[in-house]
């Protein structure tokens, strides 16, 4: 392994929030979150995301788990409404993200200055396939992410103060009576910051690419549990052109449980895990649970 520079861990620590708060601000799918609801149907959710790290790839280094550790703590606030536009269902959303990272990197702190607002997220969802009666769907999603968030260049921020565009497509299928496939594509696109750190260097990442599917089942009406699989890949990060080793490279399993407890209000909760990652934290387990309110 070789040896990590004071600066480099600094502008490091600085630049791995980014990636660590990633998941909160993508869209990560849920079992059936692509089956469209009636127009003029609205949702209110809030998710709150938990990850837990001890060590850290990097790439052209190696593997650090000496005085390094992260945990994050992410509350997403999203809101939703459903239309239909030239005989199509669509919805139209807003995201909110709010939290706190702490921890270390080879004894460098890379902590938030307490819990902070992240940047703001647009978007919609259009499904130029819908067949109820097949239960077969194809949705295509955008979410721009805003550079609103709070933002401080000497320390660890949940904003990036830079954009991101993140586009994807759901292939959602019922089949076998209560079982449902669900399989994604993304691919995400990233604005420049260029007010990166003590010395305001210019911070670029190239684009990331990710897949997922989850198989579930319907246990009953109310109930569903599914399992899960994520791929990410890409997302090379270079400050004033030079590589400082970050990626967003890593593959996670997932497991979900969903229960309506009454008949506008689900719960649910995911835990996942790595199985790899290069280029970032390696998440030891996450847990994600999210609170749904139809009215």
């Amino acid at each position: 392994m070789r040896a990590i520079t004071k600066n480099k861990v600094l502008s490091v620590s600085l630049a791995a929030v980014v990636l660590a708060s990633a998941k909160s601000q993508a869209v990560t799918i849920e079992p059936g979150d692509y089956i469209p609801a009636p127009a003029g149907t609205n949702l209110f959710l809030t998710y709150f995301d938990h990850t837990r790290s001890d060590s850290i790839h990097l790439e052209g280094v190696g593997h650090i788990s000496e005085k390094t550790d992260q945990e994050t703590n992410i509350a997403l606030l999203r809101v939703v409404r459903f239309g239909e536009v030239v005989g199509m269902p669509f919805n139209y959303q807003a995201l909110l993200p709010v939290g706190s990272v702490s921890g270390r990197l080879s004894g460098a702190d890379m902590s938030t200055n307490g819990v902070q607002v992240g940047d703001p997220m647009l978007g919609f969802v259009l499904w130029p396939y819908s067949d109820h009666d097949k239960g077969r769907y194809v949705g295509l999603a955008s979410v721009t992410s805003l550079p609103l968030g709070s933002y401080d260049k000497d320390r660890v921020s949940l904003g990036r103060n830079s954009w991101t565009q993140n586009f994807q497509v759901v292939y959602t299928e019922k089949f076998g009576g209560d079982w449902m496939l669900d399989l994604a594509g993304d691919v995400f696109f990233y604005g420049d910051n260029d007010k990166f750190g003590p010395a305001s260097q210019k911070l670029e990442q190239e684009n990331t690419y990710q897949v997922q599917a989850w198989i579930s089942k319907q246990l009953s009406p109310l109930t569903n549990v599914g399992v899960g699989y994520s791929r990410k890949t890409g997302g090379k990060q270079t400050m004033d052109g030079i590589d400082n080793g970050l990626r967003t490279d890593n593959k996670q399993v997932r497991f979900s449980v969903s229960q309506f407890v009454t008949r506008s209000t689900q719960l649910q909760a995911e835990l996942y895990r790595s199985l790899e990652a290069r280029g970032g934290y390696e998440q030891n387990v996450g847990l994600t649970v999210r609170f749904l309110r139809v009215f």
